[in-house]
């Protein structure tokens, strides 16, 4: 098995103000929407001069600063790991240390940082978008007639995989049977949200309001608000109540409908789905109850969403 982190990181430069300012201003209007991202999910990047600044891992969006809560990777190096990678043994401690040799010590790019690597373009963004989710559902040739509206737009759709390395070497073969064109892109990550691929932080900001208006409405979103968690009182033993009693439809189960679902809570742990419209979770600060809430109101809303044959 090939070792990929057998060299020291390399030591770069810090990257220009105006680029991570502007990457973080870009993180934080993404990480502010519940609808594109959910607890510390989601992820930015901006490439220069062969250089990536891109998220740390474990880095929520809206914390992102222009001098903090992201990370510099020498993109050149990556890319030589990686090739290393697909010839070899493609493993995930071998993708991680690859991410580690060509990041800064100490410190650890997004775990998606391959996916935005092998995109071209200089800027691009991860959301965990559940209006994409949810159009992710449908089959290829729907998804394709759907999108046809965002002209300019190379809109590729990539399975269902793993996070981390088995999504990098899944985007990577869409990639190599269907190379992009122009300087826009979209990838649909079925289960996983969207990649977002521009000339510009505000192309990327403009393509994903675009997609957003759109495919809100069509799914009627709006019917659908996230529950406050701060409406009911707290239960005993930090136990609180979650409650989707003004939806029109909800089907709540501890079978996962978002990926992240499976990752954050464990039943019986810190969750109990008492009904289709009700969950207890169990949180030790307000933090983390937050966090709770927004996964569970992901959770809940792909779940009343249904099969593809909802509208």
């Amino acid at each position: 098995m090939t070792n990929l982190n057998n060299q020291p990181a390399p030591s770069t430069p810090g990257p220009p103000l105006t680029i991570s300012a502007r990457l973080a201003q870009l993180s934080r209007r993404l990480g502010l929407d519940l609808l594109l991202s959910q607890g510390a999910s989601g992820n930015t990047a901006v490439k220069q001069s062969g250089r990536m600044v891109i998220k740390a891992t474990r880095t929520r969006l809206i914390d992102m600063t222009e001098s903090t809560g992201w990370v510099e990777v020498d993109l050149a190096r990556l890319h030589r790991d990686f090739e290393t990678l697909w010839a070899g043994a493609a493993a995930s401690e071998n993708y991680l240390a690859a991410l580690d040799a060509a990041g800064p010590p100490g410190g650890r790019p997004s775990l998606e940082t391959g996916l935005h690597a092998l995109l071209p373009h200089p800027w691009t963004a991860h959301v965990h978008s559940l209006a994409g989710q949810i159009l992710g559902r449908r089959p290829e040739e729907e998804i394709f007639a759907r999108t046809s509206f965002l002209n300019g737009v190379a809109v590729r759709v990539i399975p269902a995989v793993p996070p981390g390395v088995a999504l990098t070497a899944a985007v990577r073969d869409a990639l190599q049977e269907r190379p992009l064109t122009g300087d826009r892109c979209l990838l649909i990550l079925r289960h996983h949200g969207l990649v977002w691929g521009g000339p510009s932080d505000t192309a990327v900001g403009e393509m994903s309001d675009a997609f957003e208006a759109e495919f809100r409405k069509a799914f009627r979103l709006s019917d659908f608000p996230p529950p406050e968690s701060s409406a009911t009182p707290p239960l005993a033993n930090g136990w609180h109540r979650i409650l989707f009693e003004g939806w029109p439809r909800s089907n709540l189960t501890e079978t996962p409908n978002f990926f992240e679902f499976a990752e954050h809570f464990h039943p019986g742990e810190n969750l109990r789905v008492v009904s289709p419209r009700e969950a207890h979770v169990r949180a030790l600060d307000p933090a983390e109850l937050e966090t709770h809430r927004q996964v569970l109101f992901a959770q809940a809303l792909l779940g009343a969403q249904g099969t593809p044959g909802t509208p």
